[in-house]
């Protein structure tokens, strides 16, 4: 699977076919910003599948993200995984760019905080 880096879709095109479906991954330099500076994607993928209903183009789409964060009470560096949904409706566009959804998405599923182990995590003592 080859790596998106522009995230612009033609409505026009859409609406004439009915619908449009996309699998790919995303570079996740182009979305560092997205998360707080503790987190670090290592891999991401997007799903996206555009559908009319009425006038409207509806967006509705899925990632799947592979991070590394900081355990909130040990402090060490651990693996998590994100998954989340998101969904926009455009009405009068002819064409959208998607990035700032998708940034927007990944930015809400961050996890606030992040423990290594559930309950068994050593606080580090100072």
């Amino acid at each position: 699977m080859t790596k998106k880096r522009s995230f612009e879709y033609n409505l026009m095109e859409i609406r004439k076919n009915n619908s449009f479906t996309e699998e790919y991954e995303i570079d996740c330099m182009d979305f560092r910003d997205s998360t707080s500076p503790l987190t670090k994607l290592k891999s991401a993928t997007v799903y996206v599948n555009f559908h009319i209903d009425g006038n409207d183009v509806i967006l509705s789409g899925k990632f799947s993200i592979n991070a590394t964060t900081i355990c909130s009470r040990c402090g060490k560096e651990i693996d998590i995984s994100m998954i989340e949904n998101f969904e926009e409706v455009y009405s009068g566009e002819e064409t959208v760019d998607i990035k700032d959804v998708i940034s927007e998405a990944i930015t809400l599923a961050e996890p606030i905080r992040v423990l290594c182990k559930d309950l068994s995590c050593n606080k580090v003592k100072i």
